[in-house]
């Protein structure tokens, strides 16, 4: 795979520390599984990978941003 044209391999910045992986409930009430933190591979913005622990329980990624809804469960 390529790496990213912005950065070299061994530059890249650190991830946040938040959310960490484990259960969070969102302030709506739906609950979900955070199972970890990546990187896009063109932009290199932190992305949290998580579960909906409801209905067909999909994988989702979202902007590590936007995460500031979810309380720990």
């Amino acid at each position: 795979m390529p790496s990213s044209p912005h950065v070299a391999d061994d530059a890249l910045p650190p991830l946040p520390t938040e959310p960490r992986p484990g259960r969070y409930r969102h302030h709506k009430g739906r609950e979900y599984l955070v199972t970890g933190l990546a990187r896009h591979s063109e932009t290199l913005e932190p992305l949290v990978v998580y579960q909906a622990l409801y209905g067909e329980r999909g994988l989702w990624v979202r902007s590590e941003e936007h995460t500031s809804d979810l309380q720990s469960h």
